[in-house]
């Protein structure tokens, strides 16, 4: 089992074999109703992706990886223009990050400044119209008083910095791969053209290769994220540590009265189950951990104000979902999903995340100085065939336990602190159903000899577009997942809102609207094991004739569940010019 991580030391790359976790999958006879199909289905179940808990691999120790070129491709914008050139590579220095305390600081009601600490990552805010990314191997360690790991990230050890993003201006970024791996970079959920969306093929060469994309941002304020998209291979940069926020801003979030000191009333919190070993040191094997962290950190903590805290979750994770809840079973307001703002807040006292997805979180917490509070993963409560919840075999990490996520340590107040939310946030756009085309999506598991799972029947053909869209279509897609594992379905390029999920398809159960806090714009949504989901969505802009070149054409949809995407569980769509002939049905 190949399980190199390391992909370089400070930038120079070294021969060896290439990075690849190597997640065993299985393939299984599709079908059900018979004893085949149910064993079929329990074997599915018990290794959903092929779990290798035995081959457990300190990446700290890996080799690295071979390069495969030294030039990037031309930088694009929406207009479709060449507007860019190649990079020479260059060396960088190897980055470090660790979960040492790290603050923020603001004005407290007293006048005096009030410093915020803890132990998680905050990533450094990037703001402007021009970004510059660099993707590069360092290290970080993952415990307080742990050892080192080996990690990947962008501008340091691991992840990267947040960047802010406004709608309507045009915005230029510089991304060089530093990596002896090749690699892309995806804006999950950026409204952008096929060839600015960093997808499979706007691939980015190793040892210095640069993709300088530039496009108008269009996308609603909301919560977003972006990260590697390298065909059979995003599991493995993700989980090395490659990922990063995006806020995006408009006039009509802006005015409303809502947390918004970054770091301070308003953190983005990126969970992921890690496996690491009793030193602390990150290790490859099962893709379920056995350690929550949050921005990096294991036992993860953060100092905040008294006052109205808004936390944007984004589950980071390659395979599972959690069930979240404060630990004192508080009431908390959903205010945003993957793509926006909701209508208007909406109470809970849970939600559940699955891979990809985003909610945006505010809980009061004006009573609680001095004291703390803690958000739990209660996975024993996800509901049977979510990866994540009770597994079928014990020993596999945290999977299907109740877990500490991250620790709220409530200090005082700022002096400018949200003491209430707006009763009403963002008015939804949803498209008329009426005159709407149909379209239908199956999950199913590959047929033997064939492993892991289809959509559609097919697994991902980098020259094939499965499907033809219409530009300014509104569609009415139908996710019909026929396994036994939920699958958390996310489409680039557009929002979309779900209708209505049936949680058990041809079952007695009936389907049912999303509850009020999954009933904004998104653009990942998890389909229940053996259920049905219905989404609308508009397809506008970015019309394309896919006989001009396929890489300036595909948008892709798949799982987000990685090793299953990377197995091949993913599709191509085109927007097209309307009669366009080039535009199949």
């Amino acid at each position: 089992m190949n399980v190199n991580l390391s992909n370089s030391i400070a930038g120079e790359p070294m021969t060896s074999e290439p990075l690849h976790l190597s997640w065993p999958r299985v393939g299984l006879l599709s079908g059900s109703g018979t004893a085949a199909g149910a064993l079929a289905g329990a074997l599915l179940l018990m290794t959903a992706c092929g779990d290798d808990s035995s081959a457990t691999t300190d990446a700290s120790a890996s080799a690295s990886t071979s390069t495969t070129g030294t030039t990037g491709d031309p930088s694009t914008t929406d207009e479709g223009t060449t507007t860019g050139s190649t990079t020479d590579p260059t060396a960088t220095a190897t980055a470090t990050t660790s979960t040492t305390s790290t603050t923020g600081e603001t004005t407290g009601t007293t006048g005096e400044p009030v410093e915020y600490g803890g132990n998680i990552l905050i990533p450094e805010l990037i703001q402007g119209n021009s970004f510059e990314l660099v993707m590069d191997e360092g290290t970080h360690t993952f415990t307080e008083g742990g050892s080192a790991s080996t990690t990947a990230g962008y501008n340091g050890g691991l992840l990267g910095p947040t960047m802010e993003w406004v709608k309507g201006e045009t915005i230029s970024i510089s991304l060089t791969n530093m990596l002896a791996k090749e690699s892309t970079t995806h804006w999950h959920g950026a409204h952008v053209s096929p060839a600015n969306d960093g997808g499979p093929h706007q691939m980015i060469a190793a040892g210095g290769g640069n993709w300088s994309p530039s496009f108008e941002v269009m996308n609603a304020a909301a919560t977003m994220w972006y990260h590697p998209h390298l065909h059979e291979e995003t599991a493995n940069q993700v989980y090395s540590g490659l990922s990063g926020f995006i806020i995006v801003r408009d006039d009509v979030e802006a005015a409303l009265d809502l947390p918004r000191e970054y770091g301070i009333d308003d953190l983005p919190l990126v969970l992921q189950d890690k496996e690491l070993d009793g030193s602390g040191v990150l290790q490859v094997g099962p893709p379920r951990g056995n350690t929550m962290t949050v921005n990096g950190a294991a036992e993860a903590y953060r100092e905040v104000p008294a006052q109205m805290v808004r936390l944007r979750l984004l589950n980071g994770s390659l395979e599972m979902a959690y069930h979240l809840e404060f630990d004192d079973g508080r009431t908390f307001d959903v205010i945003g999903n993957d793509l926006g703002l909701l209508e208007a807040p909406a109470s809970v006292t849970s939600v559940e995340i699955a891979p990809g997805e985003r909610y945006e979180i505010v809980v009061d917490l004006s009573g609680d100085e001095g004291s703390s509070v803690t958000l739990r993963g209660l996975n024993t409560k996800l509901p049977m065939g979510v990866l994540g919840g009770t597994p079928m075999m014990m020993g596999m990490g945290i999977e299907g336990t109740d877990f500490d996520v991250i620790r709220l340590d409530v200090l005082a107040p700022t002096a400018s602190g949200t003491t209430s939310l707006p009763g009403s946030l963002v008015a939804q756009a949803i498209p008329p159903e009426a005159g709407a085309t149909q379209r239908s999506i199956v999950m199913a598991a590959a047929v033997l000899p064939e492993m892991g799972f289809t959509l559609n029947g097919e697994k991902m053909d980098m020259n094939v577009i499965n499907e033809y869209v219409e530009e300014d279509a509104v569609e009415i897609w139908t996710i019909e997942n026929t396994t036994p594992i939920a699958h958390p379905f996310h489409i680039h390029d557009i929002h979309y809102y779900v209708l209505d999920i049936d949680p058990d398809g041809d079952g007695p159960m009936p389907a049912a609207a999303p509850e009020a806090w999954q009933a904004g714009p998104k653009d990942t949504m998890l389909i229940p094991a053996g259920g049905v989901v219905r989404f609308i969505g508009e397809f506008t802009d970015f019309a394309n004739d896919p006989q001009d070149g396929i890489a300036d054409a595909a948008y892709m949809y798949h799982c987000h569940i990685l090793p299953h995407e990377d197995g091949g569980m993913m599709g191509q769509f085109a927007v097209c010019p309307a009669g366009d002939p080039n535009c199949l049905p």
